[in-house]
């Protein structure tokens, strides 16, 4: 009816006298149109789905999966799913939804990319969030999952950009009461482990990840939920509890409630049995500078075990020590700064640097002062 009208002045009665055969031509070439857009669209509403699916014109091009909801739920096992799911595959596919809820969890909203292999399935260009958590595309442009198909069971890999800006709340959603503050977190992995995704386990990966923190504070806190691996990491760096048996330098007159960071970078390399900061994991604190290198051990469990750490610390020697520590009558600019039993006199006009090993196990670290030297800041 909209083509007839819309074409009903065309109709030039001087060179036709069949009205009925102009427009019966034109309801004609309108249904193909119609035709075709229902080929290439298709929507989808039900108590499971509700959106659109899109096909393309040309052949190279992936079908477009674009649902406002996704409501599944699943009797079996979350593996004999993925396995029907991936045998029957074949595809290339383009999807996103707003609502993804699996077994009445609500996981947030995804956009991604479906590519099946004989013995993969790569889901690529991963944008989305769940909760406080998001992923994204690394500086590589990269935010992948791969799963591979072995002669026996399943590994998979993760290299994509993980962030939050709200670390605390991202934690609790995990059941993880945190024992810092942190402003924003993100994280660049590139994970692997021998398993199906939702099969992840803290023991069985290894990879590396780069990260960056705004705002950390590392609460001073002694009932720490033992058996959680990210807590007792995080609390080898506080170094208000570390250090203040040996040293004078009162960390506490400046980190009151724990040791606080405007931002901390650096790198972890993670393996079965080892964490190691092979470029060193920095920590600036206004003036000041924590570097830390070194190796922890874990064990066949994936719990933290021995020590093997050296952090280097640029201060501003003025701002930690308490006031018996200045030399009565003597320059202003001078103080003695107590380590292990030992006095060493230092120009608080500098920044001083100084390397410090810590060893032992997280329940009984032991710090030893290897010295100080000059150290030329970036």
């Amino acid at each position: 009816i909209e083509n007839c009208v819309q074409y009903i002045e065309n109709f030039n009665p001087e060179k036709s006298s069949n009205p009925f055969a102009y427009f019966t031509q034109i309801i004609y070439y309108a249904f193909l149109r119609r035709i075709q857009k229902e080929k290439r669209q298709l929507e989808i509403k039900n108590k499971n789905l509700s959106g659109k699916v899109f096909f393309p014109r040309l052949e190279n091009l992936e079908p477009l999966i674009d649902l406002e909801t996704v409501n599944l739920s699943f009797s079996g096992t979350s593996n004999s799913s993925f396995l029907d799911f991936y045998n029957n595959l074949n595809q290339a596919v383009r999807f996103r939804t707003k609502s993804l809820i699996l077994n009445s969890v609500d996981y947030g909203n995804w956009s991604f990319n479906l590519k099946p292999s004989k013995s993969s399935l790569m889901i690529d260009d991963i944008e989305g969030s769940y909760g406080k958590w998001g992923l994204t595309h690394n500086q590589k442009g990269i935010s992948r999952l791969l799963i591979n198909k072995k002669a026996l069971g399943w590994s998979s890999n993760l290299e994509s950009k993980i962030f939050s800006g709200s670390p605390e709340k991202g934690f609790l959603q995990f059941g993880i009461q945190p024992n810092f503050e942190m402003d924003t977190i993100f994280a660049e992995a590139n994970l692997s482990w021998s398993s199906l995704p939702w099969n992840f386990q803290y023991d069985n990966f290894n990879g590396d990840i780069y990260i960056e923190i705004e705002g950390l504070l590392i609460k001073n806190q002694k009932d720490l939920q033992r058996q959680n691996n990210i807590l007792r990491l995080i609390n080898i760096f506080n170094i208000t509890d570390s250090f203040e048996k040996v040293t004078n330098l009162d960390f506490r007159k400046l980190y009151k409630s724990g040791f606080s960071a405007d931002s901390v970078k650096g790198s972890l390399n993670i393996s079965p049995n080892l964490i190691s900061l092979e470029s060193p994991l920095i920590f600036r604190s206004g003036s000041s500078e924590f570097k830390w290198h070194g190796k922890i051990n874990r064990n066949q469990d994936g719990d933290l075990g021995n020590l093997n750490l050296e952090v280097v610390m640029t201060l501003p020697l003025r701002e930690y020590l308490p006031a018996y520590a200045f030399l009565l009558g003597g320059p202003v600019t001078a103080g003695v700064v107590y380590i292990a039993g030992k006095a060493f006199e230092k120009n608080l006009d500098q920044l001083s640097s100084g390397s410090w090993s810590i060893k032992g196990t997280l329940e009984d670290p032991k710090t030893n002062f290897n010295g100080w030297f000059e150290e030329t800041r970036d």
